[in-house]
């Protein structure tokens, strides 16, 4: 084998780094910056798509779930259940029973109780019970209380003048 020299040895690879620059693989897959923009297209994309059948399909579903969601009504109850069902509230308390309070209609729906009561107490309670006891849009307590809600008794001098009476 002959000797190589230093110039030989420095030639031999300076040539190879000139070859492998020229012949360096490339690197595999592709740069940032494409990356980047491929997946913000996608993103938009997706954003698009995604306005587009929410737009088509919304309705269609908010229908359907608004159907599946409503709870069932049962039928209204009329007028003259509404009465009977607080007139049997009133009757089966034993205090209030024995007053013989009434219960009327006043519309569709709204009630109105009337009747004499010993005291205030009492008549708070049986608002509260009819209240309770039926679901009525207005419940108008006309319950008078003894003592309380009785007409004064006028004089004779009082009977005549218009502002009294």
């Amino acid at each position: 084998m002959p000797a190589i020299g230093l110039a030989d040895e420095a030639l031999y690879f300076t040539t190879m780094a000139r070859i492998a620059v020229r012949h360096r693989p490339r690197a595999e897959g592709i740069s940032v910056t494409t990356a980047t923009g491929l997946a913000a297209a996608g993103l938009a994309l997706g954003a698009t798509l995604g306005f587009l059948v929410g737009e088509l399909y919304g309705p269609q579903t908010t229908r359907a779930v608004r159907q599946k969601l409503r709870p069932t009504r049962r039928s209204t109850p009329s007028v003259a259940e509404l009465v009977h069902d607080a007139q049997t509230a009133l009757d089966a308390d034993v205090r209030l029973r024995e007053l013989k309070l009434r219960v009327l209609p006043v519309g569709r729906d709204a009630l109105e109780l009337h009747g004499w009561v010993p005291d205030r107490k009492s008549r708070a309670f049986a608002g509260k019970l009819v209240a309770e006891s039926v679901t009525v849009g207005r419940l108008i307590n006309c319950l008078l209380v003894r003592g309380e809600d009785d007409l004064a008794d006028l004089g004779e001098d009082d009977a005549e003048d218009e502002a009294v009476a």
